[in-house]
């Protein structure tokens, strides 16, 4: 079984865009902004989407590379990386957000997508990341702590997890 990591480029297809359309628009409050669009309007958003690596940190605009979790070139999930933040997303968000598609939940796939995002993030130079998760999402806690996810913060509904890059 081969399960690895793809940067987000301009070529990708019909399996990316089909797995896109069954991550939920909105949950857990993670946005995805490439469900409920048309093939057209897909491929303009991926454009953007790979645009942002390059973007110039201000109040406004963060840095973002986004990558698809493939499991034998079959697209699982999908993971963020913000390598540095504004801050909004020190407050809002976090340096990774991930989704995994709802038929692939449950087998692994958040663990190991996390685990990949974190070597991304050593190769990126970073000592350590935030994320954040809303104390009802118990996946998702599991999977950062399974990551050796630490809570250092609790506001309301809202937990906030660093973990260290070796």
């Amino acid at each position: 079984m081969s399960i690895y990591l793809k940067k987000i480029t301009n070529d990708i297809g019909d399996l990316e865009y089909l797995m896109y359309q069954e991550i939920p628009y909105l949950e857990n409050g993670a946005l995805n902004e490439l469900n409920r669009v048309t093939l057209d309007s897909f491929y303009k958003l991926v454009d953007r989407r790979v645009k942002e690596e390059y973007l110039k940190l201000d109040e406004i605009n963060n840095p973002r590379i986004s990558y698809i979790l493939y499991d034998n070139d079959y697209p699982v999930g999908e993971v963020c990386i913000r390598p540095v933040l504004n801050d909004y997303y020190k407050k809002n968000s976090g340096n990774i957000g991930y989704k995994i598609r709802p038929s692939k939940r449950n087998l692994g796939y958040g663990n190991k997508i996390l685990s990949l995002a974190l070597d991304e993030c050593k190769k990126l130079n970073m000592r350590e990341v935030i994320l954040q998760c809303y104390d009802y999402n118990k996946y998702s806690i599991k999977v950062i702590k399974n990551n050796n996810g630490k809570l250092i913060f609790k506001d309301n509904d809202v937990e906030i997890y660093v973990i260290k890059i070796s």
